[in-house]
């Protein structure tokens, strides 16, 4: 069964359910780092209607919550995770359980299949450049910059995230190292 928060629902200031969580010293700290950003402007724009075909209403156990799995696996990437480890983060870090709203032990608690499966699904369904694109949207939008001024250049930049996962990364560079190898000791063949 798919389980997706209401982000919807409209919250006052200063009564947010993530502000019982925390002492009012941890959301000072939390405000001013990058589990807020994300929080606040990445959150709660993430595509994840785009995945409800793979999972039922009706029947099964209920996923993990998809804005914090989708979340993760996005954070993996920023942070150059592993799976393992990103399973660690998800269970112990209160920076992620801020960033990605996941205050429910039941969606901290997950394992590397939930994250590669979820990274599958993002890449299935061509979802990093949505991510992307809306990532780069909101921080011309906070940080007020001026796009018509910019390089060239400076437009061919794309998310990567999806290209190549830790496999096939390595298996690339296994057999560029083995033609470069074939051409150095031509004589060893």
């Amino acid at each position: 069964m798919i389980k997706i928060k209401n982000k919807e629902q409209i919250e006052i200031a200063v009564l947010e359910e993530w502000r019982n969580h925390y002492s009012t010293k941890k959301i000072a700290l939390l405000e001013k780092s990058w589990a807020f950003t994300f929080h606040k402007f990445i959150l709660p724009y993430l595509p994840v209607e785009s995945l409800r075909k793979f999972y039922s209403d009706k029947i099964g156990r209920k996923s993990k919550e998809l804005y914090a799995a989708m979340g993760a696996v996005i954070l993996q990437h920023f942070f150059d995770l592993s799976d393992d480890e990103t399973v660690d983060k998800l269970a112990f870090d209160q920076q992620w359980h801020f960033a990605l709203d996941c205050f429910d032990e039941k969606d901290q608690v997950t394992c590397a299949r939930t994250i590669f499966t979820m990274r599958k699904h993002i890449t299935d369904e061509n979802l990093a450049d949505k991510i992307f694109a809306h990532a780069t949207d909101v921080m011309v939008k906070v940080f007020q910059i001026d796009v018509s001024k910019m390089r060239l250049d400076s437009v061919h930049v794309y998310s990567n995230m999806a290209c190549l996962g830790r496999i096939r990364l390595l298996q690339a560079a296994i057999v560029k190292f083995l033609r470069n190898l074939k051409k150095k000791h031509k004589n060893m063949t």
